[in-house]
């Protein structure tokens, strides 16, 4: 019992005069958080191609196929929305979209390239 007071005591006076003789350093300049240097301000941008299945003033129906896999997707059409051309049912088209809220978000939408399988490759050159 004695032993560990005597070391309480000697720990107690180490510490103090430990911080007593180290001088006070003048507040450091704020330096931002790794957090805060990396953070986005503006959400990644996504993109689809595939054949338009419906078009309304909010909402866009996407038939997206990668391979043998077809997927159809919804996404929310807003007043932002950039519109490159005039789309029709059927149509091949690109859609550059975000999440947010759960829901895919447009950003701007486009006519995609014809695939290379489907071009009409005319006369080739030897």
């Amino acid at each position: 019992m004695r032993f560990r007071a005597l070391a309480l005591i000697v720990l107690a006076a180490c510490f103090g005069v430990g911080t007593a003789a180290v001088p006070a350093v003048a507040a450091a300049p704020a330096i931002p958080a790794p957090v805060e240097i990396f953070k986005r301000t503006r959400p990644k941008l996504h993109q689809a191609t595939g054949e338009l299945l419906s078009l309304s003033s909010n909402r866009l129906l996407l038939l997206h196929a990668r391979g043998r896999l077809k997927q159809r997707m919804v996404f929310v059409l807003t007043p932002q929305t950039k519109k490159e051309g005039v789309f029709v049912k059927g149509e091949r088209i690109r859609v550059y979209y975000y999440e947010g809220n759960g829901r895919l978000i447009v950003e701007r939408m486009r006519r995609a390239p014809v695939p290379h399988a489907a071009r009409s490759s005319g006369t080739r050159k030897p």
